[in-house]
């Protein structure tokens, strides 16, 4: 990875996109500030998504004047023309640009002397604190500009709303005002230092040296992190189970840059860190004793389920909430009494409420089990938010949910580690550490972005049932892929 301070030129002011990099770490920022392609932190789909709860807010907020303008600047005349003449008492997008920052702000609603109360538009169901350093910027520069910000709220999705089914939204139902005008607030006085720290900061070639760390997942996991791990050296810090920042300063300041300088009896460790320790410095895998016990306790038959979620921001069937994973797809790899493996498999064909036939069938097909078999942490939570979907279904979730079954994948976080885990519990990763080979997807689908492209094929009306089919099947492929990835990882652990 590789850049140079003439790939462009320095910078004069922080926008969002950069105030949010540099934030997490000079090295992203210095990344981001040459390459504006790569900074999206989710999929196409998420980003479309996001609009649309922007657009579906604005909703809320009749008669508002819209801000288009190709550059910053010319949308900050535009936006002090529309305050300062009083035609439009809200607007979108408006534009306020500084001497060191720019911003573009949702929703804005202007009253006289130049007082706006200032409305940023959010996807998730709580407001964050990323979210409110967000608007400090906002605020710092509307301010800088000579307006006056009275109030500040986000607008977030309300977790509670329940969908009526129909493509339609009442938007004062479906979300949720939270008033973060004093919270907000107390974070201002940082901004205008942490611009300046940017600034200085984006034309820091050495910043690319930077070693990854417990920023590199949090507040969000970065952009950036899958190249960063490419040329990350082995037994790095941030490969250290349960990580905290406290542990991390406390290892720097102490010389500790590898895991390898770390002894597994160091105090202020956890458990599972101690038992990752040992087994880097043993080569192997480190199990508990309690982890071959929960195993042989499972009565056979055993079923080894992968479930296919769909997770959606907005909902769209009768009862659904925001941010609801749907089921779609299974796979049970089942084991008979006398070894004998069968796969029973099911992928929803209709555009329709995937729960209810997906569920209904699952239920059925894990009648007689003698333990079901997961690796899917979730599992159980998104269940139970399945249970407000239709008063038919409930006896299905319930039976699902009163199953004897195991967590493989707590069970793991719980008693096992091997060197190859760096950290991570995933199936994947923890199946090609124990089996020694990846899972392999062959012509199935491989990607969470594949999966929801497929889905949305599924529910458009207009595909051909014959697409719908193949659709299905690959579908299909991709949980017995799964399915067999968690039979190989349970028996591994056996052994």
């Amino acid at each position: 990875m590789t850049a140079t301070t003439t790939d462009r030129p320095t910078r004069r002011r922080v926008d969002k996109r950069l105030f949010e990099s540099g934030s997490q770490c000079a090295k992203r920022l210095y990344l981001d500030a040459r390459d504006e392609a790569a900074t999206e932190t989710g999929s196409e789909e998420l980003t479309a998504l996001g609009e649309r709860v922007l657009e579906l807010a604005r909703q809320a907020f009749p008669g508002g004047v819209a801000v288009e303008a190709s550059e910053p600047e010319a949308g900050a005349a535009r936006t002090r023309e529309l305050i300062e003449s009083g035609r439009a008492p809200v607007i979108f997008g408006a534009w306020f640009v500084t001497e060191n920052a720019e911003i573009s702000a949702d929703i804005v609603i202007c009253a006289p002397e130049g007082k706006l109360d200032l409305f940023e538009v959010k996807a998730g169901t709580t407001v964050k604190p990323r979210h409110l350093l967000d608007v400090a910027l906002q605020i710092h520069t509307i301010e800088a500009c000579g307006f006056h910000v009275e109030t500040a709220s986000i607008l977030h999705l309300d977790p509670r709303y329940r969908h009526r089914g129909g493509e339609g939204y009442p938007v004062q139902r479906l979300f949720k005002k939270a008033n973060v005008t004093t919270r907000a607030r107390k974070l201002v006085g940082r901004v205008s230092d942490r611009i300046d720290r940017i600034l200085r900061q984006v034309d820091d070639v050495e910043s690319l040296d930077l070693p990854m760390g417990t920023w590199c997942r949090h507040p969000l996991p970065c952009p950036r992190m899958i190249d960063c791990e490419r040329t990350s050296p082995e037994n790095s810090l941030v490969d250290l189970p349960q990580l905290s920042h406290a542990q991390e300063q406390r290892f720097h300041e102490n010389g500790i840059e590898t895991l390898s300088q770390i002894e597994p009896t160091a105090e202020g460790l956890t458990l599972m860190q101690r038992r990752a320790l040992r087994s880097l410095r043993s080569g192997t895998v480190e199990s508990e004793p309690f982890v071959h016990e929960e195993l042989a306790a499972l009565n056979p038959p055993l079923c080894f389920l992968y479930v296919q979620w769909q997770m959606e921001m907005l909902p769209t069937f009768p009862n659904e909430r925001p941010w609801q994973h749907l089921p779609i797809a299974w796979s049970i790899l089942r084991v008979l009494d006398d070894g004998t493996e069968e796969f029973d498999s099911f992928a929803i064909t209709r555009p329709e409420d995937p729960r209810a036939p997906c569920l209904e069938n699952l239920a059925q097909a894990l009648t007689g089990a003698g333990a079901v078999v997961i690796y899917q942490p979730e599992f159980h939570r998104r269940l139970h938010r399945s249970l407000s979907a239709d008063k038919h279904l409930k006896p299905h979730v319930r039976a699902l949910l009163s199953s004897r079954s195991l967590n493989l994948s707590e069970l793991v976080r719980r008693g096992v580690y091997h060197p190859g885990f760096r950290g991570a519990f995933d199936l994947e990763t923890v199946h090609e550490a124990l089996i020694g080979k990846k899972v392999k997807f062959g012509t199935a689908m491989r990607t969470r972005d594949d999966v929801t492209a497929a889905y949305r094929k599924l529910m458009n009306s207009r595909t051909r049932a014959s697409t719908r089919e193949k659709i299905a099947e690959s579908l299909r492929a991709r949980c017995e892929i799964f399915a067999e990835a968690i039979a190989d990882t349970c028996r591994a652990l056996q052994a």
